[in-house]
């Protein structure tokens, strides 16, 4: 019919704002959600089926022959798809993936989950998250208790021991990467019960960085050419722990990942990254809407960096891999101008530019 055609990526929270920037007549996705004109920017069943009802009735036709008179128009259509899956305690698996708990309902710490899958999947390595041992932050650290920690990291052992893998890996998170780095062997170990061929722990960073380093991953930059990116060391992981096999590898393997995802990167004031890193501001048991006020005041180094690319360089992302950073910086952004989905999980964007199916 001559009309503009749009895509985005899966989500109604991209489909909704094209559809009123665009006046467009209908807005859908793959799972058969669909939002109309005139009508609520967002996914409507029930008027959704009332329209196929009345277009039933004006034609005359079962859906067998609506389908039958659409494809005479405009050929068959196949969906192209790749089913990437997210196995929960699945006994045998090659990795158990320890994550944050936000992983599975915060924004942006979700997509940063999918980007793990989607790594995974293209990397042909099968692994699980465990439903006992859900959480890896070890918050008995805040506490000072040390047999609090010994609890809470067992725990993480007699999973990894049940299902039989080969390998524990982290996810993005500051503190529970401070807390594995320094004192999982310790508090937990020890792990010879593992593949020796890998470090015990390891980060989600770090196993991509290594696919990615072995032509393992296939990756396409441009997909997220919509974005100029930098990054945000949090603080637990650029002052107490690190990555890889050499010093500074907590600094170089985390933008090393998002460079080669991204044909936009620019990294903040050298005077405000790797160790000389500000505090997102939420940190240290700050993280709560009574505490706002000093939140806000606490992010004003890194907000007054921020800017500063902004203006010069046009960044419209900061990556983070900490989980209290991402929630900090969603919630906080707003009050110095920027939209709350500036902030971004590094595995979104490496999930991102994953050519899913294109393995070799």
């Amino acid at each position: 019919y001559g009309v503009p055609v749009f895509e985005t990526p899966v989500g109604f929270k991209h489909v909704a704002p094209l559809m009123m920037a665009e006046d467009a007549l209908i807005g859908g996705e793959e799972s058969g959600g669909y939002g109309f004109r005139g009508h609520v920017a967002e996914r409507d069943g029930i008027l959704a089926n009332l329209y196929f009802l009345d277009l039933m009735v004006k034609t005359g036709k079962n859906p067998s022959e609506l389908i039958e008179y659409l494809y005479n128009k405009v050929g068959p259509h196949h969906y192209q798809r790749v089913d990437v899956k997210f196995p929960v305690d699945q006994e045998g698996a090659d990795v158990l993936l320890v994550t944050p708990s936000a992983d599975f309902f915060a924004e942006p710490h979700v997509d940063g989950l999918i980007g793990y899958g989607k790594v995974f999947h293209q990397a042909g390595i099968s692994w699980t998250v465990s439903s006992y041992a859900s959480e890896a932050a070890n918050f008995a650290l805040f506490a000072g208790s040390t047999e609090q920690m010994h609890k809470i990291a067992r725990r993480i052992r007699k999973v990894a021991q049940e299902f039989g893998v080969k390998r524990i890996i982290f996810g993005e998170c500051g503190h529970a990467w401070r807390v594995a780095y320094s004192f999982l062997n310790t508090l937990a170990g020890p792990f010879d019960f593992l593949d020796p061929k890998y470090p015990v722990p390891q980060h989600i960073l770090e196993f991509t960085h290594d696919l990615i380093n072995r032509g393992a991953l296939k990756l396409d930059p441009s997909a997220n050419d919509d974005k100029v990116v930098t990054f945000h060391d949090s603080c637990n992981v650029a002052r107490a722990s690190r990555m890889g096999t050499k010093p500074g590898g907590q600094f170089n393997i985390p933008r090393e990942v998002i460079k080669a995802s991204v044909n936009k990167f620019v990294d903040m004031n050298p005077e405000t990254i790797h160790e000389k890193t500000f505090c997102c501001g939420g940190g240290g048991g700050l993280l709560t809407d009574d505490l706002m006020e000093l939140r806000v005041k606490g992010a004003l180094p890194r907000m007054e960096a921020l800017q500063e690319v902004v203006d010069q360089h046009g960044v419209t992302h900061i990556a983070a891999i900490c989980a209290i950073c991402k929630t900090q910086f969603a919630k906080v952004l707003p009050y110095y101008g920027f939209g709350m989905d500036m902030i971004i999980s590094a595995h979104q964007l490496v999930g991102d530019a994953i050519q899913l199916g294109e393995k070799e």
